[in-house]
């Protein structure tokens, strides 16, 4: 294993060198700006990409590597880490504290309900107007329903399920639906994940933060038979899923939901690339470094 570990520290270490030092000599201008832009600006784990291109992250990865770097959940994900720290969160719910994948230029745009953001509307129309074969899709998969990955540790009373669409392992559902949302969609790639979530009566999610500060998360409301006992709790506003409409917003910011009432509450998530990242720095983003960086493969 040790071994292994080293492989995968090494082999991420010039992938991440090669991508913003070796091949941004072959870039177009616009390409280096963006390229520029995340060296400096992007922080995983709280330091910046420019760190971890050093030798002085060279060499925490390697001393890192002799402790337990997995997280709770990681098995629940089939997700194996050779590199994991504790990072210390605020004790602010007004302000965004993502913990792995920390965008600095994106701060000035924080908020944490985007459901009216007009940077958006192109996705809410489309998940709004596609409801009923976003509904089709829900049942037709509903015998791949399983217990959710955080269920033991986000959950304080109930039962929280999903049905995976695009998880860490890649599409697990490919007909014409699914490439017109590709096509339609700025979908998160590497930093989020799309899912259908159901929650059972008197279940209650606890307070959390998201991963990242690069995505924004959109729930289309498939089933809410009852949506004054069910909510969602972002920073200190309150949003209500209804059925056929959508609520956005910042997951980074702490969060919490409800389902209090006596019917099950079924939403369909997809994280999407926060509007105020360039066409270039999502292209970046979207190469599979970033979803491989600290992971044993």
């Amino acid at each position: 294993m040790l071994f292994l570990k080293l492989k995968c520290l090494f082999v991420d270490w010039f992938l991440f060198n090669k991508l913003f030092n070796i091949d941004y000599y072959f870039d177009s201008n616009n390409i280096k700006i963006a390229k520029n832009d995340i060296y400096n600006e992007l922080l995983w784990y709280k330091k910046p990409i420019k760190y971890w291109c050093s030798l002085n992250g060279l060499f925490e990865f390697i001393t890192n590597i002799f402790y337990d770097n997995q997280i709770d959940f990681d098995i629940n994900y089939t997700i194996s880490r050779y590199y994991n720290i504790n990072i210390t969160t605020k004790d602010n719910r007004n302000v965004s504290n993502s913990y792995l994948w920390t965008y600095k230029k994106l701060n000035p745009f924080e908020k944490p309900d985007w459901t009216n953001d007009l940077n958006i509307k192109k996705e809410l129309d489309f998940l709004e107007n596609n409801y009923q074969k976003i509904h089709n899709l829900y049942n037709s998969r509903i015998d791949y329903m399983c217990v959710h990955p955080e269920q033991n540790t986000s959950v304080n009373k109930g039962t929280w399920k999903r049905i995976p669409i695009l998880d860490v392992n890649g599409w697990n559902v490919k007909n014409e639906f699914i490439e017109e949302l590709k096509k339609k969609c700025n979908i998160a790639y590497n930093h989020g994940l799309i899912f259908f979530s159901k929650t059972v009566p008197n279940t209650e999610i606890k307070e959390h933060y998201g991963s990242t500060n690069l995505r924004i998360r959109l729930h289309l409301g498939i089933s809410v038979k009852d949506y004054t006992n069910t909510k969602l709790k972002v920073s200190d506003q309150i949003l209500t899923w209804k059925e056929n409409k959508v609520i956005a917003f910042d997951d980074s910011f702490l969060h919490s939901s409800y389902n209090n009432s006596e019917y099950e509450r079924v939403v369909f998530i997809i994280d999407i690339f926060n509007p105020h990242l360039s066409k270039n720095e999502c292209k970046i983003l979207m190469n599979p470094i970033f979803q491989n960086l600290g992971k044993i493969r």
